[in-house]
């Protein structure tokens, strides 16, 4: 068996014959298909019991990064090949990714992003798959980082996902990957369909809670290499980071003028937003080639706010894993 595809699953009925429907594709000589279901209360295991393929089933909700793991030690391919159970790629990337991996030097990954249409119609879902598949866009060939939807890897290479971690495991697990001398290959045509329909509350919550948790590697590597330490925050790019740390500057300064009576400042509130939407110019026209003039504008304003959360998360997660709580995530290889 060439290729083992795990899939975590945990109430997945919604859309797990979306991910599999292009999976049964491929060549069954070539490949093996393990779905771990994750605890799941709905009605998983029946419906999946007509495409024959191996289940594991947890004894309880451990995660996803626990579920990709048990799926790894009961995989029969030299290459494993992690999907989520809302994604969709077509046979053909998948297939060209593995020639690509089998071809390679030991110690190269690879991952991917999402292709630029949602296919669902609400601002929400359709924003965030835009942001997505801009940012992966503009990545370099090489990334530090896993994109958690797609992750093919050698068996001999492969490390345990961090099962502690609920958010953010995947920028975790691509910077541990890199940081012991592997590299990551980001493949920027997978163009994979995400089938999650989003809200306000799923957006933020998650924009809070990934960088959060994600601090906590960036303040072991800071720690660990003061003197080789690259500025880099999981995918985000350091305009990005430019982007988010000029909104956290115009809230305090919006603060200090609020504060101390300090009206004739407010210009410099104002120059900072200039700034801001300079910086972020590139995506804004992006969205404005892509949808309608209303779309656009309610993306600034929804990207001005969505960075203000991502600020404080970056801020929070430092405060507490830098200086409250500062302790060592450790991984290892499995096999």
């Amino acid at each position: 068996m060439l290729c083992s595809i795990i899939i975590p699953c945990f109430n997945s009925t919604k859309h797990i014959e979306n991910c599999l429907e292009s999976l049964l594709l491929l060549p069954k000589e070539k490949f093996e298909i393990i779905l771990v279901d994750d605890f799941s209360s709905d009605e998983l295991e029946n419906l999946i019991e007509k495409y024959q393929l191996k289940i594991i089933k947890n004894l309880q909700n451990y995660g996803p990064s626990y579920s990709r793991n048990v799926g790894a030690a009961a995989a029969t391919g030299d290459v494993l090949c992690f999907i989520d159970s809302d994604i969709s790629i077509t046979p053909e990337r998948i297939l060209s990714n593995l020639q690509f991996i089998l071809n390679s030097d030991e110690g190269l990954a690879i991952t991917g992003g999402v292709g630029k249409k949602s296919p669902y119609n609400n601002f929400f879902s359709k924003y965030k798959n835009y942001y997505l598949h801009y940012t992966f866009g503009i990545q370099p060939d090489f990334v530090s980082f896993f994109y958690g939807a797609f992750v093919m890897v050698k068996k001999s290479d492969f490390k345990l996902w961090p099962e502690y971690l609920r958010y953010g495991e995947d920028t975790y697990l691509g910077n541990d990957y890199c940081n012991s001398g592997k590299k990551i290959f980001f493949d920027k045509q997978l163009n994979a369909i995400h089938y999650k329909k989003l809200n306000f509350l799923l957006i933020t919550a998650n924009d809070f809670y990934v960088p959060f948790f994600f601090s906590k590697t960036y303040v072991n590597n800071f720690n660990e290499s003061k003197t080789t330490f690259k500025l880099e925050f999981s995918h985000a790019l350091r305009s990005q980071l430019t982007s988010i740390a000029l909104v956290g500057v115009f809230w305090l300064y919006l603060v200090f003028c609020t504060l101390f009576l300090q009206a004739d400042l407010l210009l410099i509130s104002f120059i900072l937003l200039c700034v801001w939407l300079f910086v972020n110019r590139l995506y804004f026209s992006f969205l404005a080639n892509e949808e309608s003039p209303f779309f656009t504008i309610r993306s600034i304003l929804f990207t001005f706010m969505d960075q203000t959360i991502l600020g404080a998360g970056i801020f929070c997660g430092l405060i507490y894993h830098g200086f409250l709580h500062g302790s060592k995530i450790h991984s290892k290889a499995l096999f």
